[in-house]
């Protein structure tokens, strides 16, 4: 199985149908397909708005080791905002900028790419990002 089958697993959820009781009376053909396409539009709409959590790339997982770049659980939540403020105004390719950590971030599919530090002081390029959040 490849990876990219393992991520789309795991994302998965069972939606389990509505029971019906006892004695309930069956709904003819057209009323029951409108109710139906509503509840299915209803959990599809709720399982889209549901926040992906964040992951890291194995290159970014060892960049942080590497550069002993510990993110706490404050830094964390600060990252995944920004993440998510960057969503929601259509970047791809982002750089998020925490105090003196860089995030390299590919927002569509919520992963990090790399992380640097120490960025006072040192001459740093970033290229191919289309947008900067600063949080």
């Amino acid at each position: 199985m490849k990876v990219g089958e393992l991520q789309l697993q795991r994302n998965l959820h069972e939606i389990k149908p509505p029971s019906v009781e006892l004695g309930a009376k069956i709904q003819g053909p057209e009323k029951g397909a409108a109710e139906n396409q509503l509840k299915f539009a209803e959990v599809l709409k709720s399982t889209l708005e549901r926040e992906t959590p964040l992951k890291f790339s194995a290159h970014a997982l060892q960049r942080l080791e590497e550069r002993q770049i510990q993110l706490t659980a404050v830094e964390l939540d600060r990252l995944e905002r920004g993440v998510n403020d960057l969503a929601a105004k259509g970047g791809r390719s982002s750089l998020v900028l925490i105090d003196n950590q860089a995030y390299l971030v590919s927002i569509p599919n919520k992963t990090v790419i790399t992380a640097m530090s120490n960025l006072n002081g040192e001459k740093n390029v970033f290229t191919n990002v289309d947008s900067v959040a600063i949080v």
